[in-house]
């Protein structure tokens, strides 16, 4: 008998719920998580109300058996099937009867499906037992098998515990162990271990029977007008398979299916409204009439209202450059339709590269409602203004690489080649078919996907050619925008599509199903219901979402992934029952498709095309490793530099930084590219760091604001600040709250404590403070250790507002992170430096690095900082012998330092070291790597110690960069304002004037080309981004600090 195997009572269940994961609202850093807007009690209470509970009610539920019907469900599953399903997937023994009773049933209805049907037709389903038969196979057999594994992992364990085996071989003992599982008295105890296995696993059988039948029954309806409208060949053959479970299953375990011919003609049945997928196909007609060589595909559709039948797109692969630059014009130009029918999640799995065709076959996600439960709270009026004007541009369709994923990017111009990895951890099966058998959560690879035109393909060179179809097809529409929407136009046939509506990432769904089928949550019903709690973890800064968490629980104990539909000119959304679940701030996608019209332009075209540059530029590349192409021609100037032209540098960059906010008179942000998940670049709104946002673009306005007397910089100054703070609040980093370094808290302390000193504001130092009350923790589990993203970022922060503020508790927080990297200094690596775990997990290093962005040069510049403001030589010591190391991988013929990072065979498809900005033997020269931050951290060194040797390797860097370090564009991380710095920071700290005229010379040339070619940024040189180490803000600083403007700090937090 099923029971509730639960020890734990009622209400110690419900005092634990009500304090679970989802309802524990608060940050890392003392902030609300992720801008929450619901206290943790709040959104409690908000979940038992829309499940119309009180915790009264939810109390008796909770003391109710489990109900009778389990039982019978799991007497059910203990009948023996008349034959083995599938050796492949032993675990099936286990439900042999439900894949028996789902092949009879299917195959009785198919028989009445073909008593009275024309010969034509009964004749093309020749071996009905057979296709049933695999079809039963190749979906059900597999979704059944899914939902065991876990738990019948966990069993066989037992198993052999329980019951060893004296069979020698892993793969013998496993199969005794499952063996045992044909006895129905075993399968029973299974079952009544795990009752709502049991559950899920009849609900599925039951509704997969309904969904195949409903699928055979509409071919055999279909099939001779399918046949002709979708061109099938006269010698078609026979049925010879139909393939179900294709992609997620939704509306009660309905999937998109493939049938195909003993002649190898396909078709796809999709289970869903369809007339959406047909009137894109009259669309692109209507393009194609109206271009020059254009021609983009077709697909041939069979439109039957609630669902349809599309012909089979095939993949190939491009010939050659030719067929290449052809693909990328034509994937351009439907980015432009995509952007004007505000769609969604043209992914890699919806897109198929056809040769030199790109052609989209899941269209369901078109024209998508704008909906304000989507909006997440505490968000500044900059920030919605941003992620508006964000949300409706090219990168909501999801086909530019603009997401967060690092290598695992699924956009419909991804590029994989099947070395990348997920950035999520999921389950997978070690050692299977064996008495090892285990699962273990890890980072599962991504395939090459059928969206790429060639095995691999570098996005940036064929940015020209995307560029051209999308400005094509945009100017196109554009010129007709009102034909386009009159009552015979292409696009007014939409108007009354039903379309699919997103209201989560899939993934998310996903996972949580995934999660669904551990052990521990297959015992007890509320076990489970608290698991799907993980829900409402959104819902505390999107509380619209609450009316649907309903329906996609539903879903989810249907084991389906939750959808959710509205017509296209509607503002109601429906759940997958057809109930309205939401009917207030819904914007129709009619409304949104007419306001894209109204946008095109050459303001809104420029905006679009800078969109698509940063995303393809931006595309596979990393922030730990060197992004540039070939270096400029570069010789110093015979005349030094005056201050005239690199203030009107610093005002150009103002200007342009002025033009490019995004806000109100309380805030503003920038559309820019800034670090993502997995050390990545992301493009999007900018975040609140020094490094690429809104605290960095602060940092050089209010300097320059002080320097030129503009009240309007120092205006936008204070907004960016402000709006970097409210981010701050909500704990809104690129890579979550744990990022100590420049990055992260680090350099948001450092440039809080800078203008917090320029402005004399008290609340920014205060700030500042409780940003460094909360790296404690973060430090003591820090293994990256490195300036840019670790404790010693997070110390040289520290030690900024440590001397502004004089607050004497922040020196303890500098003697925590000291000491961290006093314990791990050689740990792993038998060097005196560090190892940095990121990093070498990427497979990025071997050894600890040189350099002071991610090597020892960086952190010894922190323990410098730590022996100064704590008085204690320890670290001053550590700090040296970090210097010897780096010794090691000096070498003397080119003056610089070798950089170790291995590159080739750890990129991207799309990343590679391009050009370089480097010695004759390809070492870095620059600030994060090499001879710039190197010297920084020598002279840093020099100040509180003489030394000859530290004093020798000061002036090879210096003389290195001097002679090598330009020509790299013109940022502060890699380029040219970065190099200039270290001969900036040593003219001052030593008064030497002829060193001034030297850079100065280097300036004036750098500012020639400037003026000549433009500004070149870090991230790729041509794509012009805001913020302070990669981009314009960091342009304006440099020729700031060239100027020696008075008071005008160093942006390397280098005291």
């Amino acid at each position: 008998m099923a029971t509730d195997s639960s020890s734990v009572n009622p209400v110690e269940r419900l005092a634990r719920w009500r304090k679970g994961i989802p309802f524990q609202v608060g940050g890392s850093n003392g902030t609300a998580e992720c801008g929450a807007v619901l206290s943790g009690e709040e959104l409690w209470q908000l979940r038992l109300t829309t499940a119309d509970l009180d915790e009264q009610r939810l109390l008796a539920l909770l003391t109710e058996p489990m109900p009778q019907a389990l039982d019978a469900i799991s007497e059910s599953l203990c009948e023996n099937p008349d034959s083995p399903w599938d050796q492949e997937r032993p675990f099936l023994v286990t439900v042999g009867c439900l894949l028996e009773r789902a092949y009879r049933n299917v195959c009785a209805r198919m028989d009445e499906l073909l008593v009275d049907t024309d010969s034509n037709v009964s004749s093309v389903f020749a071996d009905r037992e057979e296709l049933v038969r695999d079809l039963v196979r190749n979906s059900l057999a597999v979704r059944l098998d899914t939902m065991l594994h876990r738990s019948m992992v966990a069993e066989l364990a037992k198993e052999h515990a329980a019951n060893p085996s004296v069979a020698k071989e892993p793969a013998d003992r496993f199969a005794e162990a499952v063996a045992r599982f044909t006895e129905p008295g075993r399968r029973r105890a299974l079952f009544d271990e795990f009752p709502l296995l049991a559950q899920r696993l009849h609900t599925v059988a039951e509704l997969w029977q309904a969904f195949a039948v409903e699928l055979l029954e509409r071919l055999v309806t279909d099939l001779p007008e399918l046949l002709t409208t979708l061109g099938a060949p006269a010698s078609l053959g026979h049925l010879a398979t139909v393939r179900a479970g294709l992609g997620d299953s939704h509306r009660s375990s309905r999937s998109v299916a493939v049938i195909e011919f003993s002649s190898g003609w396909k078709a796809v049945y999709k289970p869903r409204p369809f007339g959406v997928d047909a009137h894109f196909q009259d669309l692109l007609e209507w393009v194609n009439e109206r271009t020059d060589g254009l021609n983009l595909r077709t697909v041939r559709c069979f439109d039957r209202g609630d669902y349809g039948w599309m012909e089979y797109v095939q993949a190939w692969p491009c010939t050659g450059s030719i067929e290449l630059r052809t693909f990328y014009r034509r994937q351009g130009a439907l980015l432009a339709l995509l952007y004007v029918l505000h769609a969604s999640d043209a992914n890699a799995e919806n897109l198929i590269a056809a040769g030199d065709q790109p052609v989209l076959i899941d269209l369901e996600t078109l024209l998508q409602p704008r909906l304000e439960v989507l909006r997440s709270g505490n968000r500044s009026v900059a920030e919605t203004a941003a992620d508006e004007l964000f949300g409706s541009s090219v990168i909501h369709a999801g086909l530019l690489p603009a997401g967060p994923y690092g290598w695992a990017d699924r956009s419909g111009m991804s590029v994989q080649d099947g070395a990348g990895a997920s950035s999520i951890r999921i389950p997978h099966v070690e050692a299977p078919g064996t008495d090892r058998m285990r699962i273990r959560l890890r980072k599962a690879a991504v395939p090459r996907g059928d969206n790429q035109p060639d095995h691999v393909v570098r996005l940036r060179d064929y940015v020209d050619s995307v560029l051209v179809g999308f400005t094509e097809v945009y100017t196109l529409l554009g010129r007709n925008r009102d034909a386009l929407t009159r009552q015979d136009g292409p696009l007014a046939a939409f108007r009354t599509d039903q379309v699919r509506v997103l209201l989560r990432d899939t993934s998310t769904y996903g996972l949580i199903l995934g999660m669904s089928f551990h052990p521990r949550l297959l015992r007890n019903r509320w076990d489970l219901e608290e698991h799907f709690d993980l829900l409402w973890r959104e819902v505390a800064t999107k509380p619209g979402l609450a009316a649907v968490t309903e329906s996609e629980r539903r879903a989810l104990w249907a084991v389906d992934i939750p959808a959710f539909d509205a017509r296209v000119d509607g503002t109601e959304v429906l759940d997958d029952q057809g109930a309205v679940v939401l009917d207030t701030g819904v914007t129709s996608g009619w409304q949104l498709l007419n306001e894209a019209l109204e946008r095109l332009g050459d303001e809104d075209l420029a905006r679009q095309i800078w969109l698509i540059r940063a995303c393809m530029l931006s595309n596979g590349v990393r922030w730990d490793e060197p992004v540039a192409v070939a270096r400029d021609a570069h010789a110093p100037a015979a005349t030094p530099i005056d201050d005239e032209p690199l203030y009107g540098v610093a005002q150009a960059v103002a200007e342009r930084l002025v033009d490019l906010a995004v806000g109100d008179s309380e805030g503003a942000v920038w559309l820019g590219v800034r670090t993502g998940a997995e050390t990545n670049w992301q493009v999007g709104v900018t975040g609140p760091d020094l490094y690429a946002g809104g605290l960095g673009i602060a940092l050089f306005l209010g300097h320059y604001a002080e320097v030129s007397g503009d009240a309007e910089y120092r205006d936008l100054a204070r907004r960016a600040a402000g709006a970097a703070v409210q981010q701050l609040r909500r704990g809104r980093f690129g890579r979550g709250t744990d990022v100590l370094g420049l990055i992260g808290l680090g350099g948001a302390v450092y440039a809080l404590a800078q203008l917090g000193a320029l402005w004399a504001d008290d609340g920014l130092i205060a700030i500042a403070r409780s940003l460094v009350a909360a790296m404690p923790p973060l430090i003591a589990r820090d293994e990256d250790f490195a300036v840019i993203d670790g404790a010693a970022g997070a110390l040289l922060g520290a030690g900024t507002l440590s001397r502004i503020s004089g607050d004497a508790d922040i020196l303890d927080v500098i003697r925590d992170a000291a000491d961290r990297l006093l314990t791990a200094q050689g740990a792993g690596s038998g060097n005196a430096a560090w190892m940095p775990r990121r990093m070498h997990e990427l497979g990025l290093v071997e050894e600890p690095l040189a350099g002071y962005g991610h090597g020892a040069s960086g952190i010894a510049s922190a323990l410098v900082c730590a022996s100064e403001l704590l008085g204690d030589e320890t670290y001053l010591d550590a700090a040296l012998l970090a210097v010897d190391y780096e010794r090691r991988l000096f070498e003397p013929k080119h003056g610089n330092w070798r950089d170790i990072r291995r590159f080739s065979g750890h990129e991207g498809p799309a990343t590679e070291k391009v050009g370089d900005w480097t010695d004759t033997e390809g070492n870095t020269i620059a600030w994060c790597h090499g001879a710039v931050g190197i010297g920084l951290t020598r002279l840093h060194i020099l100040r509180h110690c003489a030394d000859d040797g530290v004093e020798s390797d000061m002036v090879a860097a210096l003389e290195t960069t001097l002679r090598s370090g330009f020509g790299n564009g013109n940022s502060l991380c890699h380029g040219d304002f970065g190099s200039l710095e270290l001969a900036v920071t040593v003219a001052s700290d030593r008064a030497d004037g002829e060193l001034w005229t030297r850079l100065r010379r280097h300036a004036a040339t750098v500012v020639d080309s400037i003026t000549e070619e433009g500004w070149r940024c870090g991230i790729q040189r041509d794509l012009e981004v805001p913020g302070l180490y990669n981009g314009l803000a960091g342009i304006g600083f440099g020729a700031l600090r060239v100027s020696a403007a008075p008071g005008v700090p160093s942006p390397f937090l280098v005291p």
